[in-house]
């Protein structure tokens, strides 16, 4: 293997080589084929769902020019995202007995254990850096491969930042940013998405960085126990004009995730959560749970102010209509002026544009400071 070329394989829906984005890239791009029972693998420039092309979009923009690159999209997703496994487990003995490669990324996965698939991402794990897979988007079901213990199971989190991670050792689990991002798929179409999937293509290329530095001196283990962030270093200045680790009220909308709580939870200290029966919350399951700590909930905004709290966050009033937006304004202004309590909104999700940075600029520069915020 080349010792300055990271090399990374994508096993995906493919990849639309068409684009004028891919042009100067080092992509190489299969298929796996299957006729009555036999597999084959052949070359494939299309990308029947997009899925693939978004995540290569990705891994590319992430890497930009800070390290040498080839990537092999190997296709086995149909146009609905779907494979059997005998697919999967013919590209990964293909990856396993044709190509080297630094690390496999796997966007996909099923809720079947199925041993032919452990087995062969065993026999992967001594060829290769780093198999990342995305766990799937509901939290309540186990996907594999990404629950192998062999595997970096990778999950979205909107407590993070995009260029950071964090790495949980003992279960080998991985959250990265699931902040919304603007891709190019097929087609040339761009699109918002999010998710695991796209969670999963932001630490590959984040990995595939890092391992550019320290592939001859650190194991993959180590370089990303080094780079990951601490939970505890995560609490920082609350939006507006509030310090970190004040005890704040939190009054959710209907539109409010539990993420966006659990985000909360690193800024500062939730005492309780107000909920009035006229602003549904049906995305949030009550008593919402600080890690061990059972947050109360009150129905009634002046008692809860009596926890004389240092401030209190509302979720987005974009979405109240006007006759809620006038009880909203009574009830909750009302209170805290009373009790001087400052009011801050969520901070609102935003979109990040991965257009490819333009290079020469004499310094490297990092990736996400290229991105475009599109408000």
């Amino acid at each position: 293997m080349e010792q300055n070329i990271i090399k990374i394989a994508v096993i995906d829906s493919g990849v639309d080589l068409g684009l004028e984005y891919f042009v100067h890239k080092k992509i190489y791009a299969l298929e796996v084929t299957e006729q009555d029972g036999e597999y084959k693998v052949v070359n494939s420039w299309t990308d029947d769902n997009g899925h693939g092309t978004e995540i290569i979009h990705i891994i590319t923009g992430v890497i930009g020019a800070s390290c040498e690159y080839e990537i092999y999209s190997i296709k086995v997703l149909n146009h609905d995202l779907k494979c059997s496994i005998g697919k999967l487990c013919y590209a990964l003995g293909y990856i396993a007995e044709n190509l080297e490669v630094d690390i496999i990324n796997l966007s996909l996965g099923f809720y079947t254990y199925y041993m032919e698939l452990h087995d062969i991402i065993c026999s992967l794990k001594s060829q290769v850096k780093a198999i990342v897979s995305a766990f799937d988007n509901n939290e309540k079901m186990t996907s594999y491969p990404a629950a192998f213990p062999e595997v970096f199971g990778i999950s979205g989190t909107k407590t993070i930042e995009l260029d950071k991670f964090i790495y949980e050792k003992d279960s080998n689990i991985i959250q990265v940013s699931d902040t919304p991002l603007c891709v190019i798929s097929k087609g040339g179409k761009r699109k918002s998405v999010y998710g695991n999937s796209y969670s999963c293509a932001l630490f590959t290329g984040i990995l595939a960085k890092e391992l550019s530095k320290n592939r001859f001196t650190l194991e993959v283990d180590t370089i990303i126990h080094n780079v990951a962030v601490k939970k505890e270093s995560l609490r920082r200045r609350l939006p507006g004009n509030h310090k970190a680790n004040e005890r704040a009220l939190i009054f959710p909308m209907e539109t409010t995730t539990e993420e966006e709580l659990i985000r909360l939870s690193y800024y500062c200290e939730i005492i309780a959560v107000v909920s009035f029966k006229k602003y549904l919350i049906p995305s949030i399951d009550l008593p919402f749970k600080e890690g061990i700590k059972v947050i109360p909930v009150y129905d009634d905004m002046q008692k809860a102010c009596y926890l004389k709290p240092d401030c209190i966050y509302i979720g987005s009033l974009a979405f109240l209509g006007k006759e809620k937006e006038k009880f909203f304004y009574h009830e909750i202004f009302d209170a805290t002026a009373m009790h001087g309590i400052a009011v801050s909104c969520m901070e609102k999700p935003i979109e990040i544009s991965l257009d490819e940075y333009s290079i020469g600029r004499g310094k490297e520069i990092p990736w996400y400071e290229y991105m475009s915020v599109l408000l």
